[in-house]
């Protein structure tokens, strides 16, 4: 996929996937990216850090037994061992959170996340964060301090352009890469099935201030 190349370009291995609002699409796009960078043979991390509504325990089906979730390693109930599920199918490591939680900011904003991160670093190719809307609260902002690059998923007119404006321009003051937006169920081109299920990449475009 473009976002693919556009991270070996810019040798960049963390992207945080968020949205504006709820139900757009995100965690299915940051699966999907998981997934894709897993059959190609790279050694593929998915965090489910979306602490207020997660969702990707859901679409893998269930987390292997006897696994914590991410909410028990960032509160120290967990090590990372217990909390990394080897997804031998599809080649992919994941680390699932199971349901919303309290306090989500603070776990996130800790240095066990800090920690966790820098750690997968050394041992991964590629590590993909579902994050929380921006609209439901300030984690995917606190998140983007360990990401390389985000891409922010729009699903086709579910959210006020405007609000979709000022999630881009909080990506921007973030201080990191916005790679973008993936338009997500697009119907311009009713026959591209492929494109409605892994969305449609947008390069941000320049505008001069």
């Amino acid at each position: 996929t473009r976002i693919i190349h556009h991270m070996n370009r810019r040798n960049q291995k963390v992207i945080l996937i968020t949205s504006v609002a709820e139900n757009e699409g995100k965690s299915s796009i940051a699966a999907n990216l998981a997934l894709a960078l897993a059959e190609k043979g790279k050694r593929t991390l998915l965090v489910d850090a979306d602490l207020k509504k997660p969702a990707q325990y859901r679409i893998f089906d269930k987390p292997e037994t006897g696994k914590r979730w991410l909410s028990d390693y960032l509160s120290g109930k967990a090590g990372a061992n217990d909390i990394l599920v080897h997804d031998g199918k599809n080649r992919l490591f994941c680390i699932f959170q199971e349901s919303g939680v309290r306090g989500s900011g603070t776990l996130l904003d800790s240095e066990r996340m800090r920690s966790l991160i820098r750690a997968c670093r050394r041992n991964t190719d590629y590590i993909i964060i579902d994050s929380a809307p921006m609209a439901l609260s300030s984690d995917a902002e606190l998140m983007m301090t360990l990401a390389d690059t985000v891409v922010l998923v729009v699903r086709q007119d579910w959210t006020d352009l405007r609000a979709v404006n000022d999630a881009a321009d909080a990506v921007r003051a973030s201080g990191t890469e916005f790679a973008g937006f993936v338009l997500n169920a697009f119907q311009k081109e009713p026959f591209a099935q492929e494109g409605r299920r892994y969305g449609r990449y947008y390069r941000r475009q320049r505008t001069d201030s």
